[in-house]
């Protein structure tokens, strides 16, 4: 167990334990790597309860095909659900962070969307298929590569790695928006074309995503190893499975689409 003041200069180091620092509880009821590990293995189950969802709802209504795009799925409501989950993947974590209580009702309303947007996905269009199976088995040996890795303890997450991968978060995202509103700027529409092509760039920035969200996901198991020695309040569990399961959403998201490019390259 800690002492009080290796405890403080644990918590004092890093950001995400100073702020729930006010949470913090006693040996009996505290974070742990099991109960963060119980919470993942959950919302893995509300991921595969939203891909059973999306097969369910293919096969309500009447069967509808696009000859030119060669998108085929057996329901309006299949559509828009699966539409909708991918729109509201976008927003509901928002509402996590700024309200971290809310994180096992919301990581549940996350994951069961994300199940239900790739179950969509693969079975409206036929050449995401394979993509979606081969990016779901990578993501499962990466995920699985990086925690053998960190739990081994040959690798360490310092305090230069967490400023590296946030200054890149930060690129990251301001880089995509200006991709976005690219788009509407006459004589920029070649812009996303680079970034997103097949070619040298558009594979490069999807290596790059890989390697991000990768790093992000050693963060998360680092933040999970300093809230139990922190003895942060068993509550907080929630909060660390779910910013584990956002990593791992968004590398997936990243593996499909470096996997999608090399298929196209074929």
């Amino acid at each position: 167990m800690m002492t009080t003041s290796k405890s403080a200069n644990l918590i004092t180091a890093n950001p995400m334990i100073k702020k729930l620092a006010k949470a913090r509880t006693g040996e009996e009821n505290h974070v742990t790597h099991r109960g963060v590990a119980n919470k993942c293995l959950y919302f893995i189950l509300t991921i595969l309860a939203g891909v059973i969802l999306s097969l369910v709802l293919r096969n309500v209504g009447t069967l509808i095909v696009n000859e030119d795009t060669g998108v085929v799925f057996s329901s309006q409501i299949g559509a828009i659900t699966g539409v909708s989950s991918g729109v509201l993947m976008l927003i509901v974590p928002f509402i996590a962070l700024l309200i971290r209580r809310t994180s096992a009702v919301i990581g549940t309303i996350y994951c069961i969307c994300f199940g239900n947007f790739i179950g969509f996905a693969a079975t409206a269009i036929d050449e995401y298929r394979a993509e979606i199976t081969i990016a779901a088995a990578l993501t499962v040996l990466v995920c699985l590569a990086l925690t053998l890795l960190y739990r081994s303890g040959r690798f360490t997450v310092t305090s230069k790695m967490r400023n590296i991968v946030y200054t890149s978060l930060i690129v990251f995202f301001m880089g995509s928006a200006g991709l976005v509103i690219s788009n509407f700027i006459p004589g920029l529409h070649f812009i996303p074309e680079v970034f997103l092509g097949y070619g040298i760039i558009g594979i490069a920035a999807a290596v790059f995503g890989v390697i991000l969200a990768a790093a992000f996901f050693l963060v998360d198991l680092d933040n999970v190893a300093k809230a139990e020695e922190a003895q942060l309040a068993k509550e907080y569990e929630w909060f660390c499975a779910l910013s584990i399961m956002f990593s791992v959403v968004w590398l997936f998201l990243r593996l499909w689409r470096l996997v999608g490019l090399a298929s196209n390259k074929k």
